[in-house]
């Protein structure tokens, strides 16, 4: 409560955009109220950007990891054939 109504002298806030006794806007209110909606949407536009980008983020590593996972071989595999091929061999036979 620092600021003072120029109309009644009334004690009002600081971000006050009108008279809490006398109900006058001040001047400059307008101003005031639209650089807030200003600042109110580049931070939802700031938080809409990170938030997509982490997604974006996970979605990649995540894919990049399945194909990893899926093109290479597993040592037990490269292990596990000759011996797969030896057993069916002696089986065969």
């Amino acid at each position: 409560m620092s600021k003072l109504c120029q109309y009644c002298g009334a004690e009002m806030d600081n971000e006050a955009l009108e008279c809490p006794e006398c109900l006058k806007k001040i001047p400059g209110a307008d101003t005031i109220k639209k650089r807030k909606e200003a600042e109110k949407k580049e931070k939802q536009k700031k938080i809409i950007r990170i938030v997509t980008g982490s997604v974006l983020s996970v979605a990649f590593i995540t894919g990049l990891v399945l194909l990893v996972t899926h093109f290479v071989r597993k040592p037990s595999d490269i292990y596990m054939k000759p011996v797969k091929n030896y057993i069916n061999g002696c089986v065969a036979n």
